[in-house]
């Protein structure tokens, strides 16, 4: 095996680019661990490192690339899928191990082990088919945290975020020998959300569908009319992207590629940007960014050429542009009707004005491609698809589940309620975490105590080496010291993957330097910042190089900096953490947290203050971002409501406030302030939002009849379902729109208990009540009631203007079959938003 010419060389100067980056030894290295391999497999190994993060090389084994060379090679010798692709396809998105943020692991031979069978003498079109239905039997959508757990976690875990969903479903797809990419709208204009799916290669083009998502045809999901409302949808390529794709930018290891065009309206946004004298600023950053979740989410980052220039293909909506350079900015809204090229000139930051302003996005509107619709026989193939992929994903999991090993383990043992359900949570883990709690090298309750500092998904992939390396650095510590268990023996410092790192790092330093580190934890980030090199052109800035990693190859980001000296904290016994609100390194003193960053030490208050009986929830309906080098860094919001007010320890420094509405039409009306708080400075902040009014949110139509049957037989019509104040929620259970809706019902129990309104679930059948997050919601919403029809949403839908393709439909009604608010397919807040109609005051939240 071969690759061409031009290939071979831009492989070779990725590598030398990584070899100078690195430094010494890091060549010598590599080669002797190729030496050992067949010709063929070495090369596609060596391209592997030539296209990855150097992240990637401190994280994982040259045993990783190695697989994925082998797998790859054998494709490329003997399956007809894979043996004629084009080389960039072949290069990009079947031999590279990574698709996007998610950990690595070796699984292309496992997952094509299982699919075979299935997919031999298929064409490439059946096969993706086919394999997205074997997908839907191993994982499904659930809400899960930021972090992307590793596609054999995913298959363990037998549910996953949309992100996880479909770097499964890549993987599985690559293991196949077909090419496969994630498609991702970093954030959607019109709700507060994102979301990814897949795109795969066949028949000369790409192919859109939903990761685990079974349909009986391609170019089909449920996401379609939402990403026609989108303002940018791109895909990553770690290697060099064949020519006719459009480049986004290139960051750092990793480039982007604009794939908004094929699912939405667009149009080609310019920005000039001009120095403070009026000459074209060459290099100056520009960021593209959507307000979604209260948060200016940088969507793009372009630098401009030599005449100031910048320019993206996105859809028809309102962007907040800002410009950056050499501490110079300067920052507007960019509306959807910008057609000349948007002039920003560079200037000193302005000085915070600690008064509120109100701004209006606008959300581009849907304008739903011309595809044919799923005719009826395929609908019900499609649903008799998933309701079999459920079953069989739901015995999967339960035989992963031993009930006598649990019970051995709480005779021998002791252990109660609480192992149980990390046992349970743990889903595919099981036998892992099984296996330590029986050792009876550790006391039972330190290892209990060890388990509950982590999170659900940490329990379903971490590995027993991690905590075993934990529990043998914990001997002082007592179990209940909840301080000591949480910042000194858990494993978990950020969203990074689990690893093992005290014992590389308790070798990497000699006795005299350890006991400096402990007199002075702020030596210890000098050490770092002198030397860990930041090689930035080498690397993917959504992942970070492990602590062990680091200390070997010296190389991690900022972020990556901030890991390590938390990890070498914890191993030397100085408590330590990352800053829950905006991540700087922390180590603890007599209880107290400090920075050993210049400035970042946490000895200012910024208080936020509410209405008596509102309800304000971070994200949903206020941001917090901090300005940083220029920029708006989105910060978490820590803590919880004391009565109405909500005090956040911040480090000196300038900060915004956003609060937003989101209207029925995706539209938003928001307010921002700015404002800078100083060393041991406390500011108060009253929380505002621009008022809504009724007619920007209530509709007036006619519900279309339908018949619905109740699980004891009574039949009923519209006008009696609709007889008093009734949300009605036409649902698909299992769908991860659904999901997403059920989940907003359950967060908002509190709010549906004071309010007399009446649920109604519309469900296909009887078969719909066996799915478990239904189950929970009927268990625990008081007037929540099950109903079966056989009737078709889409008269209902169309009777209400909305798209009559999309579930859930979620209609409120005031009376018998009067429709005051309508919403098909799913969008963040809509239960929110229906509630506020049940509400006296509908201008503020609750």
């Amino acid at each position: 095996m071969r690759l061409s010419d031009g290939e071979q060389q831009r492989m070779e100067q990725r590598l030398a680019f990584r070899f100078a980056a690195i430094g010494d030894g890091a060549q010598s290295w590599l080669e002797r661990q190729l030496s050992a391999l067949s010709p063929d497999c070495a090369l596609l190994t060596r391209w592997c490192y030539s296209a990855s993060p150097v992240s990637d090389w401190a994280n994982y084994e040259f045993s990783l690339f190695r697989a994925c060379a082998e797998h790859a090679l054998r494709l490329r010798e003997q399956s007809p899928l894979a043996r004629e692709l084009p080389e960039p396809l072949f290069l990009n998105y079947v031999l590279h191990p990574r698709v996007n943020e998610e950990e690595l692991c070796d699984c292309r031979g496992f997952f094509y082990a299982q699919i075979r069978g299935r997919i031999e003498g298929l064409s490439a079109r059946e096969a993706i088919l086919a394999i997205n239905e074997w997908n839907a039997e191993q994982v499904c959508y659930r809400a899960t945290d930021e972090r992307t757990i590793s596609a054999l976690g995913a298959w363990r875990s037998g549910f996953g975020r949309c992100g996880e969903e479909s770097t499964f479903a890549v993987n599985v797809l690559r293991a196949a020998g077909i090419p496969a990419r994630q498609v991702y709208t970093p954030r959607w204009a019109h709700c507060d959300d994102n979301h990814a799916w897949v795109e795969a290669y066949c028949g000369g083009a790409w192919h859109f569908f939903g990761a685990c998502e079974p349909e009986e045809a391609l170019d089909r999901g449920w996401f379609t009319g939402a990403a026609s409302r989108a303002l940018l949808v791109h895909s990553r390529c770690f290697g060099t992207p064949a020519a006719d794709e459009e480049i986004i930018s290139v960051d750092g290891a990793v480039t982007f590629l604009n794939q908004t065009a094929r699912y939405a309206p667009v149009r080609l946004l310019a920005v000039r940007v001009r120095e403070k004298d009026g000459r074209p600023a060459a290099g100056a950053e520009v960021t593209f960014g959507i307000l979604n979740a209260s948060e200016v989410f940088p969507a793009a980052v372009i630098r401009t050429d030599a005449d100031g220039m910048a320019r993206l293909r996105c859809g028809y909506g309102d962007l907040i542009v800002q410009a950056r350079k050499n501490g110079l900015c300067r920052e507007t809204l960019c509306p959807a009707s910008q057609e000349e090229p948007l002039e920003l000139t560079l200037a000193e930051p302005e000085a915070p004005a600690g008064r509120w302003t109100s701004f209006t996005l606008h959300a581009p509107k849907e304008r739903l491609p011309e595809r044919s619709a799923p005719t009826p026989a395929q609908r019900a193939a499609a649903t008799e698809k998933q309701a079999a992929a459920d079953e069989k994903r739901r015995l999967r999991l339960e035989a992963a589940y031993d009930a006598a090993r649990i019970r051995a383990l709480r005779e021998r043992f002791g252990y109660g309620a609480q192992a149980e359900a990390i046992l349970r949570a743990a889903c595919g883990n099981f036998a892992a975490l099984a296996e330590l709690l029986e050792d009876p090298a550790y006391p039972a309750p330190r290892k209990l105590a060890l388990l509950q500092t982590l999170g659900e998904k940490d329990l379903r992939d971490v590995r027993p080496a991690v905590l075993r390396e934990a529990l043998d650095a914990g001997g002082g510590v007592s179990p209940s010291d909840e301080f000591s268990m949480q910042y000194l023996l858990c494993p978990r410092i950020g969203t990074e993957p689990l690893s093992c790192w005290r014992r590389t790092l308790a070798d990497s330093f000699p006795e005299a330097r350890k006991r400096e580190f402990r007199e002075a934890p702020d030596a210890l980030w000098r050490w770092i910042r002198e030397s860990i090199r930041q090689v930035p052109q080498t690397e993917y800035r959504q992942l970070v190089t492990l602590p062990a990693g680091a200390m070997r190859l010296r190389c991690a980001d900022l972020p990556s900096q901030r890991l390590l000296f938390v990890a070498i904290c914890r191993t030397l016994g100085i408590p330590a953490r990352l800053n829950p609100a905006g991540g700087a390194a922390e180590y603890a003193l007599d209880g107290q947290f400090f920075s050993p960053e210049a400035g970042r030490t946490a000895n200012a208050r910024l208080q936020l203050q509410k209405q008596p009986g509102q309800t304000w929830q971070p994200g949903a309906d206020f941001g917090l971002s901090a300005f940083e080098n220029g920029a708006w860094q989105p910060m978490a919001v820590p803590g919880q409501w004391d009565g109405a007010r909500l005090t956040l320890s911040l480090s000196p420094g300038v900060y915004r406030v956003i609060t937003d509405s989101r209207l029925p039409n995706g539209d938003l009306h928001a307010m921002r302030m700015e404002l800078r708080l100083e060393a041991e400075q406390e500011a108060c902040v009253q929380l505002q939002k621009q008022a809504v009014s009724l007619a920007e949110q209530a509709v007036d139509f006619t519900l279309a009849n339908f018949q619905a049957e109740a699980p004891d037989g009574h039949q009923a019509a519209a006008a009696e379902l609709t007889r008093t104040q009734s949300l009605l929620m036409w649902l698909e259970e299992g769908r991860e729109p659904t999901e997403h809706l059920l989940n907003e019902l359950l967060s908002s129990r509190a709010q549906l208990a004071r309010l007399p309104l009446r649920l109604v679930f519309l469900l296909r059948g009887r078969q719909a009540l066996q799915n478990e997050k239904l189950q929970a919601a009927l268990a625990a919403l008081a007037r929540a009631e099950a109903w079966f029809t056989a009737d078709s949403a889409e008269p209902a839908a169309r009777s209400a203007y909305v798209e009559p393709d999309r579930l859930p439909l979620v209609l409120l009604c005031d009376g018998p079959r009067h429709i005051l608010h309508a919403c098909a397919g799913y969008r963040v807040g809509s239960v929110g938003t229906a509630l506020a109609f049940c509400r006296q005051d509908r201008t503020a939240p609750e």
